[in-house]
């Protein structure tokens, strides 16, 4: 709990690094036309990052937030509109296939009446979460003194990143011999290829997703489609479940007020899921985490187990390095036995000595 501002610090730097690389490297070129200065350099794109994240904070604040309230609201008020409309269709079917003079096959109204009273429930719980959440004004302020903490931490890590690196380096090569050196250099540089390509790479395929689901859902008509959308994109970020774990419930929130809509909207989304795994995903993840589909399987149900969603989204990343050291050692085994078996195999030479 210590430690957390330093680690949020840490990892929201992370994913920025590359953000910040190419503001030094292709626009803050200019600054060094006279003479080098590097750490004025760095300070510019760390300032140029922070305000690219802080207007894209901005935008989707202005652009999604309120019309995810709205959709929200609605939902919510034409509810018991929606249910009363079902109940009625529910007892007409009901009514028709049973023959007079004998009970329903199933009481509709009192199917209805549970499923009702589970969904005023979940509203119920998400009020009481909003009301509860402003009312500790305590740890709403502990909260802030962290995230602002965080962000202090964040900017450190940014500007000072060539220097942590090099007070690492030369720790690490003050403790370990040459061998153990290049071992940790390669596995640090492997770990952070994988884990940062992947990560940052996820993250910008679940915003394009997201903006390309808020385009299509809404020339489409679909009911709540900045809601959908958001909920669809957000969920993109898990590999391989995450767009069903997305799909099930806003394609429950549409039936409810469109059952047409509802199925352009899954048509839709398995469009959308088709160009993402073939065109969108493949251009900005490349090769980048070589795992297969079952190995992907694995990885998200034993992370997803152990650390939640969180989990679901580190696995593979996780599981790629794990493989490639698996792999490594298997290999590293395999060579030395074959050396083993050709050194036993070579014929040794035998010398006759013959008395005459």
């Amino acid at each position: 709990d210590a430690l957390s501002p330093v680690l949020i610090g840490f990892a929201v730097a992370y994913l920025l690094f590359p953000v910040c690389d190419f503001f030094e490297k292709k626009v803050c070129g200019f600054i060094e036309k006279k003479k080098p200065r590097p750490r004025l350099r760095r300070i510019a794109a760390v300032v140029l990052t922070l305000l690219a994240a802080t207007a894209f904070l901005v935008f989707f604040v202005w652009m999604l937030v309120p019309q995810i309230k709205a959709s929200y609201l609605n939902l919510e008020a034409t509810f018991d509109t929606y249910l009363e409309k079902a109940s009625v269709y529910l007892g007409e079917v009901t009514a028709k296939y049973t023959e007079p003079g004998t009970e329903p096959v199933f009481d509709s109204a009192a199917l209805l009446d549970t499923v009702g009273g589970w969904i005023d429930s979940l509203f119920d719980q998400v009020g009481n979460f909003m009301s509860s959440a402003v009312s500790y004004s305590s740890k709403l302020l502990n909260t802030i003194w962290r995230i602002i903490f965080s962000l202090i931490f964040m900017v450190v890590f940014l500007v000072e990143k060539d220097a942590i690196g090099a007070r690492l380096n030369s720790i690490a090569s003050t403790l370990l011999t040459r061998r153990g050196k290049a071992f940790c250099d390669k596995w640090v540089r492997y770990t952070d290829e994988s884990f940062g390509g992947f990560i940052s790479g996820k993250i910008l395929d679940a915003v394009i997703i997201t903006l390309i689901n808020f385009i299509v859902f809404g020339l489409a008509g679909i009911p709540y489609y900045p809601l959908v959308s958001l909920v669809c994109g957000v969920t993109d970020v898990i590999p391989y479940f995450g767009p069903f774990i997305g799909a099930v419930p806003c394609a429950f929130i549409i039936l409810i007020a469109d059952p047409i809509k509802m199925i352009w909207f899954i048509v839709l989304t398995l469009v959308i899921q088709q160009c993402d795994g073939n065109i969108i995903g493949p251009k900005i993840l490349g090769e980048k985490v070589g795992v297969d589909s079952l190995m992907i399987v694995v990885a998200i149900t034993v992370s997803g187990r152990l650390w939640g969603l969180v989990g679901m989204f580190i696995g593979v990343p996780l599981f790629a390095v794990l493989r490639q050291a698996v792999k490594e050692l298997v290999e590293s085994r395999l060579q030395k036995k074959h050396q083993r078996q050709a050194q036993a195999e070579i014929p040794v030479p035998c010398f006759v000595v013959e008395y005459g």
